[in-house]
């Protein structure tokens, strides 16, 4: 199985490392492209690693019709998106875990896979399941996809999850 190291600077300035592997510990965040504009923009966004790819690509330069002699390899993280639960307050002035779920795969207000570089992974993150509200199957459907995380629960996702700071 493949894995990603992501290097971050921890709160008492030291030089740490999270693995993230798509089986045990897959939860990643990224910066929010959320603009000012919104009512309460969270800064980043969270996502859980489906899988670890790589592509070769041939660049086509600017000005030219010409393809590169040499592809080049690009890594790449296959993710599923993770919504964050607005309704409720939330934080560290409210003295409560935010909470994540899952985005359904019809959602209009966006997709619930993407791609995204692995050079925008801010670091690794710990979410814990929140067993009170259970587990669905509205999120994928009946079918059982590679997008479950955990075999046990079949094809559900469990509804809720609370995000450790």
């Amino acid at each position: 199985m493949a894995t990603a190291r992501f290097n971050y600077t921890s709160y008492d300035a030291r030089r740490m490392q999270d693995v993230v592997n798509p089986r045990s510990h897959a939860d990643v965040m990224v910066l929010s492209h959320e603009d000012e504009t919104s009512e309460a923009p969270h800064p980043y966004w969270y996502a859980r690693v489906v899988r670890i790819l790589y592509v070769f690509v041939r660049f086509r330069t600017p000005g030219s019709s010409a393809l590169s002699t040499q592809p080049e390899r690009f890594n790449i993280l296959w993710v599923r998106w993770f919504g964050l639960d607005s309704i409720g307050s939330s934080g560290w002035a409210a003295r409560r875990l935010h909470m994540l779920g899952f985005l359904p795969s019809d959602d209009s207000s966006g997709p619930a896979f993407g791609f995204i570089d692995p050079t925008q992974v801010i670091r690794g993150v710990h979410l814990i399941p929140a067993f009170c509200y259970g587990t669905t199957q509205e999120f994928l459907g009946p079918e059982r996809s590679v997008a479950h995380q955990h075999p046990e629960l079949g094809n559900q996702d469990y509804i809720a999850y609370y995000l450790g700071m």
